[in-house]
């Protein structure tokens, strides 16, 4: 009888759930299993949303009232430091005015109503205080805050410092306070050096309801909506390189003419050297400000800094205290935005706003490699910021604008309008490998600017134009309308390295410019489109129809690196052109979402699928490709059904719903398809993508309970703020795998059996997927059979827990 050793042949991988669809052939595994809620643990390695920013405080350099002296300012709320004491601006629904010029002392910081509703002005003073105590600034911050509001350069500022850090030194005899935090706690050590006395130190709130002291030992702060808590002081005195605790607690003390006055009691302490009291006062935001928030753009750089643009009516949009170059709201309806963030979202870089006296609305956003921003709307405002313009005046009712950012954000490079006499909107922004800009959107005006054209008159209602500026942004290489005889519009569009460029957009015109199409005649009421120009702008490629008997309306664009292009969009189509469709079928509803690929050559439709469920799917869609060709689609949905595999988020909650959906290369299978939103409505507008997988969304929410994690504004501010989220690849689950072989050695043609048992070692649940093959010397696989793990399963295990079962192989005849 010969004997078959079998010395644990089992090939063993641990991998992310995303991972599974796309790999082949069967292999022994394990891969991260995500339950369909966001509130259990495994959630924490898979959503992120930017938080903890830490505050930037700014000396007054003559651009707040003169009473101030250093301020943050953060999502809803302004802190400024006066001798006089501590002026708290918490939004409740309003706008805040942090830089309303004021004639006299802290009793006047106030900031203005709004139709919205009043903030909450808070006053912290310090009892018995030395009135002229120095206020001093440390750990500098590498950012700087710029002032660049309207065409008055004389009253631009530019690279004022911020700091990490304040103090009111010697606020009291030996005793300083010192204030430092991020954009949800801000913390004031109390410092008591040797012979101070702690019980001199009296904080006296006005302006609120009253204090007491909680049963966990925090002094809780009652507002007139909501409350302030400043959690239980962490007392200490740091001797020999380590921190010994001190007993102590707060204590609540009469105060006089509406102040509520509270100080500490302290055990005894080694009073030669220095004593800590360290209080945290906690806020709770969201991403916004008081009024209307909507991120429309969103992009990565190649060090995974991420950089969002947008619109916003707030005039305290959260600047998380370092600003770029126009930290005041402009005035009119809307300003624009750009806020950048370091790769982990813990660090904001600078934020400002983009805007003059009317409205302005930014869509578009890309970074070329020196991280310099470029963006790109439509504005109103005939004070809008120009520096170095193309185009010096607004020429119409609404002109499209781009605008280029340094690095740092604290300069304009380059801001310009373009349109003619009528209305121009800008949409789609791209950038060549020399930096050169490309700005896409329609217009209705018969002059808007051209150079060297492919089109030189408006054709339509509406055409399409496509302009292309180089990298210090004049003069206009070219400048052309692309169009027919209806309506023709773009949303976005990708340019390669070389300056070809591809649009997507939607149109009415039945003599739109189709050039060797892959549909040549329009086929409903508006029908996609893709249209490719070359990289001299001399010529369209490739120009097609994409739709069905309906209305298709289509907003995202993404190039795959070897050229694949793939569109996203909305159909009202039941029969929309599908090809190797993972979702042949209209959901149903009025709308559903599509998504459409075309290979390199631009020759064949690789695949056409509709996304969607029973209700409406949004136009506000966007796509995203990585270098596998994997597509990333995300936008908002009112589907209860809409498609759901391996979801962070597998119910819909409210009534619209944000969605992201990944597609396997070649549209053969949906990867993960999720919501992701609160109880209202929520809408994602934008998806970019980084090196390592990461998924970065971002849009709009009026939910109270939109999922956040590690938050940099825990609370919605007002109707509508802004959302950016990350989702991670999965992380590796940390179980161990032991084999325990029934025998050593079997006989060919008898079985094989073992013990499996997975162990989870750590101090949290972990969910996965296992599945179970083994493979023989000779590399054939055979399958297990019999026991409970037979094929692919989904476990859970508590923090510790553990799971065995046995297993049996049959072993074949080997000649």
């Amino acid at each position: 009888m010969r004997l078959f050793f079998l010395p644990l042949l089992q090939i063993l991988l641990f991998l992310p759930l995303t991972s599974l669809a796309a790999d082949s052939g069967h292999k022994t595994g394990m891969q991260n299993y995500n339950k369909t809620t966001m509130s259990e643990v495994q959630r924490a390695g898979i959503v992120e949303s930017y938080g903890t920013l830490p505050l930037y405080f700014i000396e007054n350099n003559g651009q707040a009232d003169k009473a101030v002296k250093f301020y943050e300012k953060g999502a809803g709320h302004a802190t400024f430091f006066t001798n006089e004491g501590v002026v708290l601006s918490l939004a409740a629904g309003a706008d805040i005015d942090a830089t309303a010029p004021q004639e006299s002392g802290v009793d006047d910081l106030t900031p203005k109503k709004s139709k919205h509703g009043l903030i909450e002005v808070v006053r912290l003073f310090f009892v018995g205080a030395d009135k002229n105590a120095r206020i001093t600034a440390d750990a500098k911050m590498p950012g700087r805050v710029n002032y660049i509001t309207g065409k008055d350069k004389s009253k631009w500022q530019s690279n004022l410092p911020t700091y990490g850090a304040i103090t009111y030194e010697n606020v009291y005899n030996n005793i300083d306070i010192r204030f430092y935090g991020n954009n949800r706690d801000i913390e004031h050590d109390v410092i008591v050096r040797p012979g101070g006395d702690p019980s001199l130190v009296k904080f006296a709130y006005k302006g609120v309801k009253g204090v007491k002291i909680t049963e966990t030992g925090d002094l809780e702060v009652s507002l007139k909506e909501g409350s302030l808590i400043e959690r239980r002081p962490f007392i200490y005195q740091e001797i020999k390189g380590d921190r010994v605790a001190v007993e102590g607690s707060y204590k609540v003390l009469k105060g006089e003419d509406g102040t509520f006055v509270y100080g500490f009691t302290v055990a005894a302490y080694d009073k030669t050297k220095d004593l800590i009291i360290d209080p945290v006062l906690e806020y709770s935001t969201y991403l916004g400000g008081s009024g209307t928030d909507s991120i429309q753009g969103i992009a990565v750089d190649s060090f995974g800094n991420i950089y969002v643009t947008g619109y916003t009516k707030s005039v305290d949009f959260p600047l998380g205290s370092l600003s770029g170059m126009q930290e005041v709201y402009g005035g009119g309806l809307f300003d624009a935005f750009i806020t950048r963030l370091d790769p982990s979202g813990a660090s904001l870089y600078y934020s400002t706003y983009i805007g003059g006296s009317g409205s302005d609305m930014a869509y578009g956003i890309s970074i070329n490699s020196l991280g310099e921003a470029y963006v790109t709307g439509q504005t109103d405002s005939v004070d809008f910021p120009v520096v170095s313009p193309v185009q010096a005046t607004l020429s119409g009712a609404k002109d499209a604008f781009l605008a280029k950012l340094s690095a740092t954000g604290s300069a304009l490079l380059f801001s310009t309008y373009l349109g003619g006499t009528s209305n121009d909107y800008a949409f789609g922004l791209g950038l060549d490998d020399t930096g050169a800009a490309y700005v896409t959107g329609w217009t209705s005006s018969v002059n808007y600017p051209t150079v060297n054209p492919l089109q030189s008159a408006n054709a339509g209602v509406w055409d399409v134009f496509l302009t292309k500026v180089p990298s210090v942004g004049s003069p206009i290489t070219y400048s052309t309308y692309i169009g027919g005889g209806g309506g023709d519009y773009v949303k976005n569009m990708v340019v390669d390295g070389a300056g070809s460029v591809s649009l997507a957009g939607y149109t009415n015109s039945g003599d739109f410019p189709i050039v060797n199409p892959l549909q040549g005649t329009i086929a409903g009421g508006n029908d996609a489109f893709i249209t490719q120009v070359d990289s001299a702008g001399s010529a369209i490629t490739f120009s097609t129809f994409i739709g069905g008997t309906s209305d298709e309306l289509v907003n995202g664009i993404a190039l795959e690196t070897s050229g694949l292009v793939c569109i996203a969009g909305r159909t009202a189509s039941t029969d929309l052109p599908v090809v190797n469709a993972v979702q042949p079928v209209y959901g149903g509803g009025n709308t559903d979402d599509f998504v459409t690929c075309v290979d390199p050559a631009a020759s064949a439709i690789v695949y056409t699928t509709y996304l969607g469920g029973s209700d409406l799917e949004g136009s506000d869609i966007d796509i995203a490709l990585d270098s596998a060709g994997a597509a990333y689609v995300t936008g908002w949905t009112r589907s209860p059904d809409f498609p759901m595999v391996n979801p962070v988020q597998g119910v819909s909650g409210g009534q619209t719903e944000t969605f992201i959906t990944k597609i396997r290369p070649f549209g053969t299978a949906f990867v993960y398809s999720t919501y992701l939103g609160g109880s209202a409505s929520d809408g994602a507008t934008s998806i970019a993508l980084d090196s390592s997988g990461a998924v970065y969304v971002a849009g709009w929410t009026s939910s109270v309970d939109f999922p956040v994690l590690n938050a940099f504004q825990g609370v919605k501010n007002t109707s509508n703020d802004g959302f950016i989220t990350k989702i991670t690849p999965a992380p590796l689950p940390d179980v161990t795998l032991a084999f325990v072989p029934d025998a050593l050695s079997v006989a060919l043609g008898s079985t094989y059996g073992y013990t499996v048992t997975a162990i989870n070692t750590t101090a949290i649940q972990q969910c996965f997927q296992y599945w179970e093959n083994v493979t023989l010397p000779d590399t054939t696989i055979y399958p297990g059979a019999g026991g409970e793990l037979f094929g692919p399963i989904d476990v859970c295990l508590d923090a510790g827990g553990s799971r065995s079962v046995h297993l049996t192989h049959g072993i074949p005849m080997i000649a």
